[in-house]
């Protein structure tokens, strides 16, 4: 049982009013309750500082005392903390401003699941033993037959390196410390139950799922409305939070719609089998208006892929644009792979992006949909390297003459490497009425450039290389 002290401690801690702490005190002491039974309720009995499971504040009282967790490990020791940035900031050549984000990540917790990162076993240990201590002065205790060790780009310690300490429960605060012996896992991470970019794992759960459900046994038949009900909220209400978390491949979807189909085939007897697109078809098409569990995956792994580039908490939506940048310069030629363009040279689904987001990105390109990023003031500003606009370039217009990598490398040794070191555009350029114009540095360049109202150009003269491509609405 949580106590109500950790929450009392986050207030404090966040610098959030006082008055919470008394009010919630004031709601949590001697409070009377009933059990209601078959016979009448109980007589009343005095419940202290205790707040009710499944309650509106439950869940936001146990998030708050777990992010102090978070927190305090980060401010204990960040050294161990694994820091994500993209390839081309690893390298020391950043295209945009997005790649040079970085996101520090100590503990990821969800509900009743918890996942310490660390780069060394180690800091782990370290962290293990702190996040335990934690939690054990608030009242919570770790069940280490349900923990797990991930070793990935290691090899796996032996028995004796990987016991996990914890703390004496009764004194928190002792030197005492326990050792836990759990497994060893090195194919991927379980997390909330479900297989982290693992889609065939998951279409083998989900799968199960399909195979063991069984029609309940009536004296009649049970109608088609009925039967549309069943599927609805005992089938998909099960594989839609999985789906949503991880979702699998096309294929393994449509495979799991045929297995569906076959056990409504098989119930109602009919002497043929129809076509499955009948079966999810809505009935003002002349379908069945059954749910499809291909169309629920799609579409849960488009939103899932918008909820991350524009999710509310910093720290998700900053991993999202690392994954973005990450894509978009180091596997994709520096173009947008969530913008509907045919580049069927570029290697847009390598098997080292999340699996949901190439899903989703197929999906959009079957639909001829786009993502489009609606902050480009980054290309005004002049924060944008040559390099990435050189990739770009060559990216759309791969037979049209571009500048040698070798002129780019000499500008970079002079310190020219970004766009605003040569120049900049005009306050004009914002209108969409007038000239697009950049103008160059006096101490590099006497002239400047006057963009064309649309398509690609490029010139070279005895004062440098114009290039550049403009689209006008």
């Amino acid at each position: 049982m949580l106590e109500p002290q950790g929450f009392y401690d986050v207030i404090s801690a966040y610098g959030l009013p006082p008055s919470i702490i008394d009010l919630d005190r004031s709601a949590q002491d001697s409070v009377p309750y009933h059990v209601k039974m078959a016979y009448g309720f109980t007589n009343p009995f005095i419940v202290d500082g205790v707040t009710k499971q499944g309650g509106s504040l439950s869940p936001l009282k146990c998030t708050l005392t777990t992010s102090l967790c978070n927190r305090w490990l980060m401010d204990l020791d960040n050294q161990g903390a694994l820091t994500i940035q993209t390839h081309m900031s690893h390298a020391g050549t950043p295209h945009t401003p997005t790649n040079d984000l970085s996101l520090h990540i100590s503990l990821i917790e969800a509900m009743d699941d918890s996942l310490i990162i660390q780069h060394s076993l180690d800091a782990l240990k370290i962290s293990a033993r702190y996040a335990d201590c934690f939690q054990a002065t608030y009242g919570w205790e770790t069940e280490w037959r349900k923990s797990t060790l991930y070793a990935f780009n290691t090899p796996a310690p032996d028995s004796k390196h990987s016991l996990m300490p914890s703390v004496d429960y009764s004194n928190p605060q002792s030197e005492v410390t326990f050792w836990h012996r759990i497994p060893i896992i090195q194919e991927h991470i379980t997390f909330l139950w479900v297989p982290i970019n693992q889609p065939q794992k998951q279409f083998h759960f989900l799968r199960d799922i399909i195979s063991n459900f069984t029609f309940p046994l009536l004296s009649s038949p049970i109608p088609l409305t009925l039967l549309h009900r069943i599927i609805s909220q005992i089938v998909i209400a099960k594989l839609r939070p999985h789906l949503a978390l991880q979702p699998i491949s096309n294929a393994n979807a449509a495979t799991l719609d045929r297995m569906l189909a076959t056990k409504i085939h098989a119930y109602l007897g009919f002497p043929f089998y129809f076509n499955l697109t009948l079966l999810s078809l809505p009935l003002d098409l002349c379908g069945l208006g059954f749910p499809s569990i291909s169309r629920l995956n799609s579409s849960l792994a488009v939103s899932g892929l918008q909820r991350d580039l524009t999710h509310h908490i910093p720290s998700f939506r900053k991993m999202a644009e690392l994954t973005l940048a990450d894509w978009t310069c180091h596997y994709n030629g520096c173009l947008n792979p969530l913008l509907h363009s045919s580049s069927p040279r570029l290697p847009r689904y390598p098997h080292l992006l999340p699996s949901a987001w190439s899903l989703a990105s197929s999906t959009l390109s079957c639909l001829q949909l786009s993502f489009i990023p609606i902050d480009l003031s980054f290309i005004l500003d002049g924060n944008t390297f040559l390099c990435h606009l050189h990739s770009l370039f060559h990216t759309l217009y791969p037979s049209f003459p571009s500048l040698p990598t070798r002129t780019l490398y000499n500008f970079a040794k002079h310190g020219f490497t970004c766009l605003k070191q040569f120049g900049s555009f005009p306050p004009l350029f914002i209108s969409l009425y007038c000239h697009c114009s950049f103008h160059f540095r006096s101490n590099f360049l006497h002239t400047y450039i006057t963009l064309p109202e649309t398509g690609p150009f490029y010139s070279r003269s005895q004062k440098g290389w114009h290039y550049g491509h403009v689209v006008r609405n």
